[in-house]
């Protein structure tokens, strides 16, 4: 399974969360996403957006917001779901913990004070909460399998995501990514639902 390697890495800000947002050709969804962002309880967080491949309209949009916690980059068009240009971000990802937040997703007010209040020790090492999935709500079981949890379902520690190497570039890295970090750490499954999946 192929990885990217990361160029850098960026101290660690305990207790950040680092929301990392792959886009590709549709501001319109980016806004809502960004806005279920800034409306969070939980203040301790930054926003990485990364458009697969250069969009203006997505630095504007970043700007025209005027938060300086949400940044905005782009890398070369490479169709690949996201999964590289949620790598892209980790090397300027500052947060203690990642969620991954695609821009056709929103977040509930709480969500990020949810997950984060879920690390309960240093070996909890990701959070798993149920979403609203299309018409449905995806709540993963502790022995959850493929296709039974989505890239917005957890929050991870970042250090376990650069451990396992990140996203791998296949159609199924949202698994892939969740089932190598719960084999080296511990898990807590919260029943509150934190968001949905447009």
């Amino acid at each position: 399974m192929a990885r990217v390697k990361y160029l850098r890495q960026v101290a660690e800000v305990p207790g950040r969360v680092t929301v990392i947002t792959a886009t590709y050709n549709r501001p319109a969804l980016l806004a809502g996403a960004i806005d279920s962002v800034r409306s969070q309880t939980y203040s301790h967080w930054e926003q990485i957006v990364v458009s697969d491949g250069r969009d203006d309209r997505v630095p504007a949009l970043v700007a025209h917001y005027g938060d300086s916690r949400i940044t905005a980059y782009h890398t070369c068009r490479l169709a690949v779901m996201g999964n590289y240009q949620r790598n892209f971000a980790l090397q300027y990802a500052t947060g203690e913990f990642v969620l991954y937040l695609d821009d056709d997703n929103v977040l509930y007010p709480d969500a990020l004070a949810v997950m984060v209040e879920g690390f309960t020790a240093p070996d909890i090492g990701y959070v798993v909460c149920p979403i609203r999935y299309r018409a449905k709500v995806l709540r993963p079981p502790r022995d959850f399998v493929h296709r039974q949890i989505d890239l917005l379902n957890y929050m991870v520690r970042r250090r376990l995501v650069t451990t396992v190497g990140g996203q791998t570039m296949d159609y199924s890295a949202d698994y892939y990514l969740i089932d190598e970090i719960r084999r080296i750490s511990e898990g807590e499954f919260l029943d509150t639902l934190i968001g949905h999946h447009r």
